[in-house]
C-alpha cells in the first residue's frame, strides 16, 4: 500500500516567522496535531500540538502577557523558535511499512511527503492505523494478524491515585518513558485518564505543581476489553481521536493499549523491505 493512497494532499503549513499564535488558532480551527513549516518550498521543520502545548501552555500570547511584566518574553512566540528538523521525508510511492519504520526510528507522530523537491503531502500515526483497519477489512490478511488485545497489550502498567500531585505526574511520566497514565482508586477501578498533554497544558496555564491529579485528568476514558480483536481497539481510537485505550476487565484495569501497538502490530503484518530518507 503506497503512501498516496492514504496521506493528506497539500497540507496546511506555517512559515518560519509564523507565530505561536496562527498555530494555535490553525490546530484548533482545523483540528491538526502536526504542522511543517515551510522555508521557500524547502521544509524547514515540524511543529507539533505537544510542541505548542510546551512553548505556550495552549493559551495565546495575549493570555501569557497579561500574567505580569516582562513575562511573555520568556516564552517563544515564532515557529522557527520551536520546530523540530531536520524533518524524515518519504516519497509518496513508498510504502506505509516504510511510514511506520520511520515513525518508529525517528519517535514522531507524522512525516511529510515530498516529490521532486516539494511537499505534497503528510502522514500521521492515524493515516497508518487507518491502513491497518483497511487490511483487516479487505482480510488480506491471516486471521493472526488481527490478534486479540490481551495479545499485544502491556499489561498492568503504571498508573496514577487522584490525590497525587501534578508534579509527581510528571516525574512519573519521565521515569517510566510513557506519555499515558491511568488514574486509579483502590482496587484496580479505572476513574480517569491523564496524558502528557494534559500534564503540559497544566503546567503552560501556570497550574502549582501541588496541582491534584483529579483537577486535570480525562473523566471521560474510553475502555477496551482484553478480548476484543485489535482491530476494534484501534477502530475505537481513530473514532474517539485518542491514541491510548486502557483494557478492564470486569471493571478492573489490566493493561493499556496504544497507538504504538498498532503501528507495531502493522508492520508485523505487512513488512517488506523498507528505506527512508532525509531531507
Amino acid at each position: 500500500m503506497n503512501l498516496s493512497t492514504i496521506m493528506t494532499v497539500d497540507p496546511i503549513t506555517l512559515r518560519p516567522d509564523s507565530t505561536l499564535d496562527e498555530a494555535l488558532l490553525i490546530m484548533d480551527e482545523h483540528d491538526l496535531r502536526h504542522l511543517p513549516v515551510l522555508d521557500g518550498d524547502r521544509v524547514a521543520g515540524m511543529i507539533s500540538d505537544r510542541d505548542l502545548l510546551e512553548a505556550t501552555g495552549w493559551l495565546p500570547s495575549r493570555i501569557n502577557a497579561a500574567r505580569g511584566p516582562g513575562e511573555e518574553y520568556r516564552r517563544p512566540t515564532l515557529a522557527r523558535e520551536i520546530m523540530r528538523g531536520p524533518v524524515t521525508c518519504l516519497e509518496s510511492d513508498d510504502t506505509v511499512v516504510q511510514a511506520a519504520v520511520g515513525m518508529f526510528d525517528c519517535g514522531v507522530g507524522s512525516l511529510v511527503i515530498v516529490d521532486g523537491g516539494k511537499l505534497v503531502g503528510i502522514v500521521t500515526e492515524t493515516d497508518l492505523v487507518k491502513a491497518y483497519l483497511e487490511v483487516c477489512r479487505r482480510k488480506d490478511i491471516e486471521f493472526a494478524s488481527d490478534p486479540p488485545v490481551d495479545k499485544i497489550m502491556r499489561g498492568y502498567p503504571g498508573t496514577i491515585d487522584k490525590d497525587a500531585s501534578l508534579d509527581t505526574a510528571i516525574e512519573r511520566c519521565q521515569s517510566m518513558g510513557i506519555r499515558h497514565l491511568p488514574v486509579v482508586r483502590a482496587g484496580g477501578w479505572l476513574i480517569g485518564m491523564v496524558s502528557d498533554r494534559d500534564l503540559r497544558r497544566a503546567v503552560g496555564a501556570g497550574r502549582p505543581g501541588a496541582t491534584p491529579v483529579d483537577e486535570i485528568m480525562s473523566r471521560q476514558v474510553y475502555t477496551v476489553s482484553p478480548d476484543m480483536r485489535l482491530s476494534e481497539a484501534a477502530w475505537s481510537m481513530v473514532e474517539h481521536k485518542v491514541s491510548s485505550m486502557p483494557v478492564v476487565d470486569d471493571d478492573c484495569l489490566v493493561g493499556i493499549v496504544t497507538v504504538t501497538d498498532v503501528l507495531d502490530q502493522c508492520l508485523e503484518t505487512l513488512r517488506e523491505p523498507e528505506t527512508f530518507v532525509q531531507g
